[in-house]
């Protein structure tokens, strides 16, 4: 506990000189709130949001801005008064035993928190002031919008913070097809913005035991309120789950493709991160004395390829929706077994045997493509050195009279044109595949 609560003080006190540490809160993850204490609830670039949302009038804008000002000159106060009465502290933290430390460093915080909100409130209270009964119609949506930019990024789980309107607009989805799927865009508006007041709710309403965890050393008390809020994070990431299955559905094949392919990259880059092969596998369909037999071949070679390597996404992406939760809890259960007199141990990596069959699936792949290749082929492509070891290795192990066509013209032809046009899409590292931009892979 001693070790626990000198890195709060530590970490706190260095905010206060503005130093760049990071604020930790122990074994609680950060959920007491110290970062969200010195930062303001509106900045300037919000006033474009204000300015969409609620269509202001040009003469409206000016308003808001020095309602901003206002606001931002009471925040800049009262972050101050909340420094100077932190640096004071540092005497009687001193001399203070843990338990007392601990609440004479909690209670400012608490005090400024109140008064955050309260001028918060205000700056709201007083825009309103400022609007017709048109623009108070469309406030909600403000409120909405607003969470979106200020919570939604305070996600501890991969999938929980994405924003899939943000998708949406920027993989410039037509008009027309926004328009079939508003429904399930607004459902979606809907139900992000209850998860997204469930976390919170549920956050602060932790709060009174994650306290008395800091300060009196009741780790289970700790340990409970932890699993409360890691809970409401992963019903928010299911929500966010469930939804990009509808969007993708309401945007129809073509488009639903498209946003699924740049939607999971966003909520999950470690698991549908960008793969090479299909690059290269572009690379190769633009060599100009290939056969037939060798196209067909290669298109059923990434066809195969895409399938497996989803199994082993598909994979990782259940492994990180089991053990990213108890990454976030483990701090805490780990200080709860210490105070049983119990080992904590670290567990190893649950990723890397899915990880090395990942990129092992990758390499078998290459070494493949380089074997339905000629040595002359292979040398026209860029990094052709490395691309010809490859190469090599792989005829060696061709049987005599096949070194470049290990598939025939026949078998190749269970390659699927919707599978083709699938792994040719945002897996190679490239902007996401739209109609527009989407020519065909290779003359067939």
């Amino acid at each position: 506990m001693k070790q626990i609560f000198r890195s709060i003080a530590l970490c706190v006190l260095s905010l206060c000189a503005l130093a760049p540490l990071p604020i930790a809160s122990a074994q609680f993850g950060g959920e007491l709130g110290f970062r969200e204490a010195f930062r303001p609830d509106f900045l300037n670039r919000d006033i474009e949001l204000f300015a969409t949302v609620l269509e202001l009038e040009e003469w409206q804008k000016p308003i808001i801005e020095i309602l901003l000002d206002d606001y931002q000159s009471e925040y800049r106060i009262g972050e101050a008064s909340l420094r100077n009465r932190l640096v004071d502290l540092s005497s009687q933290l001193q001399a203070a035993n843990q338990q007392n430390a601990m609440q004479l460093l909690l209670a400012p915080f608490q005090q400024w928190q109140i008064e955050k909100a309260r001028i918060g409130e205000v700056f709201m209270r007083n825009v309103k002031l400022q609007l017709s009964d048109d623009q108070i119609s469309r406030w909600p949506g403000l409120e909405r919008a607003l969470r979106r930019e200020k919570e939604l990024s305070s996600g501890k789980l991969s999938g929980e913070s994405v924003d899939l309107i943000l998708v949406t607009k920027d993989i410039d989805v037509p008009r027309d097809v926004l328009k079939v799927a508003q429904p399930v865009m607004v459902e979606y508006e809907m139900a992000l913005d209850a998860s997204l007041v469930a976390r919170a709710s549920k956050i602060n309403a932790m709060q009174d035991q994650l306290r008395d965890a800091q300060i009196n050393g009741n780790i289970g008390a700790g340990v409970v309120g932890m699993e409360s809020i890691v809970q409401s994070r992963i019903e928010l990431r299911e929500m966010q789950d469930r939804s990009a299955l509808l969007i993708a559905e309401a945007l129809g094949t073509t488009w639903g493709s498209v946003f699924t392919e740049s939607a999971r990259q966003r909520a999950y880059p470690t698991v549908f991160r960008p793969n090479p092969f299909f690059t290269l596998v572009d690379q190769v369909l633009t060599i100009a004395t290939l056969s037939d037999d060798q196209k067909l071949a290669i298109l059923s070679l990434r066809s195969r390829f895409d399938v497996d390597l989803e199994q082993v996404e598909q994979e990782l992406l259940r492994k990180h929706h089991a053990e990213e939760p108890k990454r976030e809890l483990s701090p805490a259960r780990n200080a709860a077994a210490r105070s049983r007199g119990e080992d904590a141990s670290k567990p190893g990596d649950p990723y890397v045997e899915i990880i090395v069959r990942r990129e092992s699936l990758g390499d078998k792949a290459r070494t493949e493509l380089m074997g339905l290749l000629t040595p002359e082929q292979i040398e026209s492509l860029p990094n052709a050195s490395k691309l010809l070891d490859s190469g090599e290795s792989s005829r060696r192990d061709a049987p005599a009279g096949k070194m470049n066509n290990r598939f025939s013209a026949s078998d190749a032809r269970g390659a699927t044109t919707d599978s083709a046009k699938k792994s040719g899409g945002s897996r190679d590292g490239r902007a996401p595949q739209t109609p527009q931009n989407n020519p065909p892979i290779a003359d067939e």
